[in-house]
């Protein structure tokens, strides 16, 4: 049996340090919380959370909020594109074939 300890740690850096599949696990349970999970064939790990530190909330420059906007309006216009040609391609009985 081994015993590790860990600091604090953000999703990113608990997905890379942590053993496959232990993340999720941990940043499921509230402060306090004692959980177990399987990391390997035969290998549980037993956990606590000892504090949950919220996440800073920067606000958002004017550029990061226009690159925003744009994105989400071409994902949207692509969406719509895509819905249209399901339903044009239903109501004519045509495929479309992309190579």
């Amino acid at each position: 049996m081994s015993v590790e300890s860990s600091g604090p740690l953000t999703r990113q850096q608990a997905r890379n340090q942590l053993p496959s599949g232990l993340a999720g696990h941990v940043f499921a349970l509230a402060e306090g919380g004692v959980g177990m999970a399987r990391v390997s064939g035969i290998d549980l790990a037993v956990f606590r959370v000892t504090e949950v530190i919220p996440p800073a909330r920067d606000e958002m420059t004017d550029a990061q909020r226009s690159q925003l906007r744009q994105d989400l309006r071409r994902q949207r216009g692509q969406a719509r594109l895509e819905g249209l040609l399901d339903h044009l391609g239903r109501r004519y009985e045509v495929s479309i074939r992309e190579l």
